[in-house]
Order: structure tokens, then sequence, then C-alpha cells
């Protein structure tokens, strides 16, 4: 998991995203739900139930092409967490929506950790036939997670 951004309080951070939706609402669709998938991030990850709520605002379904990969970000943001909450089931599903995106449209990044993500469930969940080898496989594949730019702001988790 990489989180780069201040210090902040739970509180902090949901403010400022609130703060920033409003500002934003009714004007562009796309930033909008960029902020929704942020928030959902911020109170789930801090132990915020309202972050529920936030989630269910993410689309599953006829995404606009310029929304795939905020979706993809989202629901696997939404994924981790719901994984750190223990509700195998729905994290599950979650992440099998945003490994289908990531997949379908080649977001490299984000699929290989989702992929990564996968396997660590597999592990919570006590699947553990064969998982050694799925992420021997993962490892040898080269495929690794580029550093983030520094002093960007990011909220992804995946």
């Amino acid at each position: 998991m990489h989180l780069s951004w201040p210090n902040w309080e739970l509180a902090t951070r949901a403010e400022w995203l609130r703060q920033a939706s409003q500002l934003l609402a009714n004007r562009d669709p796309a930033s909008e739900l960029h902020l929704v998938t942020d928030l959902a991030t911020v109170l789930l990850r801090f132990g915020s139930a309202e972050g529920w709520t936030e989630a269910a605002k993410i689309p599953t379904h006829d995404i606009a092409v310029r929304d795939r990969l905020t979706v993809a970000r989202g629901l696997g943001n939404v994924a981790h967490c719901t994984l750190v909450w223990g509700r195998y089931g729905t994290a599950r599903a979650t992440l099998a929506a945003a490994v289908d995106l990531a997949s379908t449209y080649e977001y490299l990044r984000l699929s290989t950790g989702l992929e990564a993500m996968g396997l660590h469930l597999d592990y919570l969940e006590g699947s553990w036939d064969g998982l050694r080898q799925r992420a021997a496989a993962l490892v040898s594949a080269g495929r690794t997670l580029p550093q983030p730019v520094p002093g960007a702001l990011q909220i992804v988790e995946v």
C-alpha cells in the first residue's frame, strides 16, 4: 500500500475532500467521480463506516471511457479497504470488478497491484493451494510497481 499525503487526521482529510466535492458539484462529472473514489478510500481507510455510502456511488456498469481508470482505481482501493475490514466476500467481488476493468483496458500498473492484492486475499482466506507458485510467477514476470512521482498527491492503495 502506498499513501503519499500529508499526515492529517481523518476529519481533516474528509473535510478537504468534501469541500472539493462541493466546489465541483454539477460542473465536472469526471472530477466529481475522482473525488468520490478518494473520499470513499479515505473514510474506509481510517475506519469510518460512512465510507461505504461513498463507495456505493462508484459505478460498476456503463462507465464512460474517461472514467474507466478512476473507477478501476477506486474499486481497487475499496477492495483493499474491504479486505482490511475483514469483509472478504465483498473484497473478492469488488476486487473482481476492479481486475476486470484494469485488465480489459490494460492498466498494467493497477493490474499488477490488484493481482498482488488477490494473492493477499487468497492467503487471508486460507486458499493456499498453489499460492506460492502464483506469487512466484507474479514476481518472475518482472511486473513491478513503478515508484510515484515525488511530491505528487496519490491516494492509491493498490
